[in-house]
């Protein structure tokens, strides 16, 4: 299997802005945060393997560490602005996500630490100010004044403040907030049904893979993982509350094969349902005879 290419930014410049004007890239990754801006041309571009998207001139996408993608492009002049987390202080060096990172004290957003930052979106400069950020940041690089970096440092702060208040990053809190608060919904009303997501990203006109990707984003947790946990402690009420046989409860959450139910439930609840129903009962008569 060929081996995927890995961009680096070392710590020595830790804040890194350049133009480029390669036409395609191959699937690539990145040690590091990173706004890509279309300034001239267009290009198709793919974001951990979610659908293909164009940007056009006044594009631009600021993507998260580990980020996998790859684009082609026509007459392409692109600048992109990329940081190590520790730029703006050290101790922030394992921040892996740009939500994360806001959390930091610097940029005083304790009543929006819920929002996640509008990574891997395409966004548009309206009014050229993003653009005019970044190219101040181009130019104070490589100047030999002392205070060359501290500047660098509160132009990515502002950079990054400045996205936040964009009305683009503004729809995009909104309708993030509103698609997975519909699928948590969702899942409390049709937990059962296996084809769930598929049904929400239908009525939703989403595709599946940016549902699956959003509410990731959103709740920490693939979609997938969430619903099993739903659906075990779901099943661990009904095994408290209820006599019915195991299978039928197995059913009632949406697994036909008893087996997967078993191994699912135990990988969530860390015991087999038919210990868990033991352990209840028995817990529920220890109580009954002190009472008595």
């Amino acid at each position: 299997m060929k081996k995927m290419l890995v961009s680096n930014v070392t710590q020595e410049d830790f804040i890194s802005v350049r133009y480029n004007f390669y036409q395609s890239t191959v699937k690539h990754s990145h040690n590091f945060f990173e706004l890509m801006y279309v300034v001239e041309g267009s290009l198709v571009h793919r974001v951990n393997s979610l659908e293909e998207r164009v940007m056009k001139t006044g594009d631009y996408m600021i993507m998260d560490i580990g980020t996998i993608h790859e684009y082609t492009g026509d007459n392409l002049k692109l600048i992109n602005a990329s940081f190590l987390p520790q730029a703006i202080e050290p101790e922030l060096k394992d921040c892996k996500t740009l939500t994360e990172l806001l959390k930091y004290s610097l940029f005083d957003l304790k009543e929006m630490q819920h929002i996640p930052f509008p990574v891997n979106i395409i966004l548009h400069d309206t009014d050229g100010s993003i653009l005019s950020v970044i190219e101040a940041m181009a130019s104070v690089q490589g100047s030999s004044k002392k205070l060359s970096d501290k500047v660098s440092i509160h132009l990515l702060v502002s950079l990054l403040l400045q996205i936040l208040n964009t009305q683009d990053a503004v729809r995009f809190h909104n309708s993030t907030t509103e698609i997975t608060s519909y699928i948590l919904e969702t899942i409390k009303k049709q937990y059962a049904d296996d084809n769930l997501l598929v049904t929400a990203a239908h009525e939703l006109n989403y595709s599946l893979s940016y549902l699956s990707y959003t509410f990731k984003r959103d709740m920490g947790v693939s979609f997938k993982e969430y619903l099993q946990k739903y659906r075990a402690d779901v099943a661990a009420k009904l095994l408290e509350s209820s006599d019915n046989p195991i299978y039928e409860i197995s059913n009632a959450v949406g697994y036909s094969d008893l087996k997967s139910f078993n191994r699912i439930f135990k990988s969530h609840i860390k015991m087999t349902p038919s210990k868990y129903r033991k352990i209840k009962k028995l817990s529920k008569q220890l109580e009954t005879d002190i009472a008595f």
